[in-house]
């Protein structure tokens, strides 16, 4: 019997003493399914660890600079007011690639990080350029650029509301750009019309300050229609007091408080 035994393969049917002897086989069967048992074990782990790896939160910097991207298209319409659009996105392009460079275990999105800060990246140098090349030749020969900035007059004395510096413009020949006010006579085709500074008072009106606002006439030939875009136009400046109706207002736009003038008015040789 224990010779018998001493090369058997099934240990249940051994007697204590005689499991000490076991078949090369046997042994090899139980190292083998220990083995394979132990690879299985230390696989389930390897599959959990690579989910875990696999699982990273997207930067949010990163899809804020795409969305802003897209935003930023305007700037290239009027970069003199969207500008910042494209320079947020680059700023937040920079972090989303800094963030996703330092910490590439952790948070995802570097692609989409590149592309948001070479988006904004090209629509900046775009936009800037030609933003650039337009002011260096908007303005016709003869005629001297100004702004709102340069007709404010607030912080001037009462009785003389008009500085010395702004009074010389008067009779000359300037360039200006602005937005149609909405109290214009009609939305169709208008000849007479107030500009204005600012898209705040462009979009929702109101009585502007009588050193923000020109008065505009256009000659037979031109005409605009009312709209929220930046316009451009060159004229003779004229410099007066206020207290009269403003160009374009009438009743049936503005009802029983018609638009008050300002002090300055523009007779109109061209516009855009």
């Amino acid at each position: 019997m224990a010779e018998d035994s001493l090369f058997n393969d099934s240990p249940e049917d051994q007697e204590p003493d005689e499991q000490v002897f076991q078949s090369p086989t046997n042994v090899y069967n139980r190292a083998t399914a220990r083995w394979k048992a132990s690879q299985a074990q230390t696989g389930v782990q390897f599959a959990s660890y690579q989910d875990l790896v696999q699982y990273r939160s997207v930067s949010k910097s990163a899809v804020v600079a795409i969305a802003v991207s897209i935003l930023s298209f305007l700037a290239v319409l009027d970069f003199s007011f969207w500008w910042f659009l494209p320079a947020t996105g680059l700023v937040l392009g920079l972090l989303a690639l800094r963030v996703t460079t330092r910490f590439e275990q952790h948070i995802s999105g570097k692609r989409l990080a590149l592309a948001g800060f070479a988006l904004n990246t090209t629509i900046l140098v775009v936009g800037g350029t030609l933003f650039t090349i337009e002011y260096l030749t908007e303005v016709p020969e003869g005629y001297q650029r100004i702004s709102f900035y340069t007709l404010d007059a607030e912080g001037v004395s009462t009785a003389n509301p008009i500085s010395q510096e702004i009074y010389a413009l008067k009779d000359n020949k300037v360039f200006i750009k602005g937005y149609i006010h909405p109290g214009v006579n009609g939305l169709g085709r208008i000849q007479r019309f107030v500009l204005v500074g600012d898209l705040k008072t462009c979009c929702f009106g109101g009585q502007p300050k009588p050193w923000d606002m020109v008065e505009v006439a256009l000659k037979k030939e031109h005409h605009l229609s009312y709209d929220m875009k930046v316009h451009k136009l060159w004229g003779k400046m004229d410099i007066g007091g206020g207290g009269h109706i403003a160009v374009g207002s009438t009743k049936e736009v503005t009802g029983d408080n018609p638009l008050q003038g300002g002090y300055y008015a523009i007779d109109a040789d061209g516009v855009k």
